[in-house]
């Protein structure tokens, strides 16, 4: 079978990959499967977490979303009635590329773990069945964030959650199977 799966797939000093949950099921699901892993990065210089990514899995489509410029642009989509998060990780690089492997290999299943990345699985074809998995809820650690602060912040945050939270639902619409890790997320998923 061949899989796609879009996620937050570099490593970094404060997010170790090897221990988590997704990387450990990427890893049981290339076993059996041609797996190809795909995400942005706003490192300046990707390739060393690249290479450590390529010597477990081989097959790695990403792309380099330059920071500055993608905050720029986050914002204005956040003025505009837009997600951030979602503005900050498209690229039409890697969107591209995965176009053009779907039509050499179609891909049998995507699986996505993170809500910036399902506006990706949304452009693939609908034949295609998508496994979502929420984890917590991206839109739920935006509306934890607004509860946290005040004024122009919270606004900000909620906005923010808000917005998130479209996303999720039309996720969740085009989703085959949608996972959460906390009986919390699976109410704010089902609701």
């Amino acid at each position: 079978m061949n899989i796609l799966m879009l996620g937050p797939w570099l490593p970094t000093v404060r997010r170790q990959l090897t221990t988590e949950r997704l990387h450990r099921f990427a890893r049981e699901l290339a076993r059996e499967h041609r797996l190809t892993l795909a995400c942005t990065t706003d490192h300046p210089n990707p390739f060393g977490a690249v290479s450590a990514i390529r010597d477990e899995f081989e097959d790695l489509e990403f792309a380099v979303v330059p920071n500055r410029w993608k905050r720029l642009w986050s914002v204005a989509h956040l003025a505009t009635g837009s997600s951030a998060e979602v503005a900050y990780f498209s690229a039409d690089a890697l969107r591209n590329r995965i176009r053009d492997r779907a039509k050499s290999a179609p891909f049998h299943l995507v699986y996505v773990a993170s809500t910036s990345m399902i506006p990706y699985a949304l452009e693939l074809a609908p034949r295609v069945p998508v496994v979502l998995d929420f984890g917590d809820v991206d839109s739920e650690w935006w509306r934890d964030r607004a509860r946290q602060f005040s004024g122009f912040k919270t606004k900000i945050y909620r906005a923010e959650a808000m917005r998130l939270r479209e996303v999720e639902i039309m996720g969740a619409r085009r989703a085959t199977h949608c996972l959460v890790a906390t009986p919390q997320a699976a109410r704010t998923v089902a609701s």
